[in-house]
């Protein structure tokens, strides 16, 4: 290890574990490390963890060994639960009634009860008739979320 990076060491001030150390160091590109002094290196690294950290707080979660900490349940979740969620998402269309919606009568495709396509004559009768009789298809999609999880201690 050179001088210069025993100085910068000295100077920095964000937490010393080897891995963040390895990984801050890491961005000190070999231009910054020529021309800068090991003080001024040391301030690098320093905004460099800091900048690191708010972005990890700025998140609202954070992994701790096994478990993430979640701030705003302010709770510590096993990660070995979050991979027991299982999550079933179903998509599908329905009919709804464009009775007096203006812009879905004037745009779009229009249907009947039984979800036929209305045709062009259809269509424009429906809307003489404020869209009574005619309906428009909306998308839908729903997210299950299953949890069964014990934790034995």
């Amino acid at each position: 290890m050179s001088i210069k990076l025993t100085r910068a060491r000295a100077a920095y001030s964000g937490f010393r574990g080897n891995q963040t150390m390895a990984v801050v160091e890491s961005h000190l590109t070999d231009d910054l490390k020529q021309r800068l002094t090991g003080a001024e290196l040391g301030a690098v690294m320093s905004i460099i963890a800091h900048a690191y950290n708010a972005g990890r707080a700025s998140t609202g979660a954070s992994v701790e060994n096994d478990a993430v900490w979640i701030d705003a349940l302010g709770r510590l979740m096993p990660i070995d639960a979050l991979r027991a969620i299982k999550i079933d998402t179903t998509t599908g269309d329905r009919l709804i009634s464009a009775h007096a919606v203006q812009s879905r009568l004037h745009s779009g495709i229009l249907y009947d009860a039984a979800g036929n396509r209305l045709d062009e004559v259809q269509t424009n009768i429906a809307r003489m008739h404020n869209g009574k009789g005619a309906y428009f298809r909306e998308h839908t999609r729903s997210t299950r979320y299953e949890l069964d999880y014990t934790e034995a201690c």
